[in-house]
């Protein structure tokens, strides 16, 4: 079961465009061996601290989709290690009825999960090219102008390595659909670290969670408990995630 939200109605203003949060779960290390096997987002207004209006979440579109993985037969000649033959790295392997893991990754993350979590994802995995192409139908229904992720290093660049490799889409993530806008992401946990710790006292634990849509729903709901906090407190002015 996943976190049910309440889906906004409104009406955006001219102009107004939204914040698309993303969570990636992989199955190992080496974005070449699998890019991902679940991705989940959350399409929200943005966050601005300078409109203090606006302290309550607003969600348009809460979504998840799973990755069949599909290419192991040309990356894995022997299923018990990947060997990358450019870099030379190699990572051991975990059979897990067919599918395949990078051990350190299925030992440190999947095997502490509860074990409906990824019985879940890889039932209702489909194709890379339907689940990339699911994805980005976020961008045919809302105008998107910000990103933000709990790990930007990790979850960006994974999401442009499935679009180049199952989209015909010639931009990443950071870009719109046709190239012609960048948009900034940002890391909610960067912020927290930076707030006096008075200020971190008033804002909620984050509680973990398991499937990545309830993941991005998390980031965005503890970047949103850091505008409130920080406006508590008293802001400079211009911020916004």
């Amino acid at each position: 079961m996943t976190k049910q939200v309440q889906i906004s109605e409104r009406t955006l203003e001219p102009g107004e465009n939204l914040m698309l949060v993303v969570d990636v779960e992989g199955v190992g290390e080496y974005i070449g061996l699998q890019p991902i096997l679940s991705l989940g987002w959350v399409v929200c207004a943005r966050i601005n601290f300078d409109d203090p209006s606006r302290s309550e979440e607003e969600i348009f579109e809460k979504g998840r989709v799973s990755f069949r993985p599909d290419i192991y037969s040309m990356k894995v000649p022997n299923r018990e290690r990947f060997i990358d033959l450019v870099t030379g790295t190699s990572e051991e392997l975990v059979d897990q009825n067919g599918w395949l893991f990078g051990k350190e990754c299925y030992n440190k993350f999947w095997a502490r999960q509860p074990p409906h979590v990824l019985a879940t994802l890889l039932q209702e995995s489909v194709a890379p090219e339907e689940a990339i192409e699911k994805f980005m139908g976020v961008e045919g229904r809302f105008p998107i102008g910000r990103l933000m992720s709990d790990n930007t290093a990790h979850d960006l660049p994974r999401i442009d390595r499935a679009l180049e490799r199952y989209s015909d889409r010639r931009c990443g993530i950071h870009y719109t659909a046709d190239g012609k806008h960048y948009r900034t992401a940002s890391d909610p946990s960067a912020a927290y670290d930076f707030l006096p710790p008075g200020v971190r006292s008033k804002i909620r634990p984050e509680i973990p969670t398991y499937f990545p849509d309830d993941n991005a729903l998390d980031t965005y709901r503890f970047a949103l408990e850091i505008k409130n906090a920080v406006n508590d407190w008293g802001r400079p002015p211009g911020l916004a995630f």
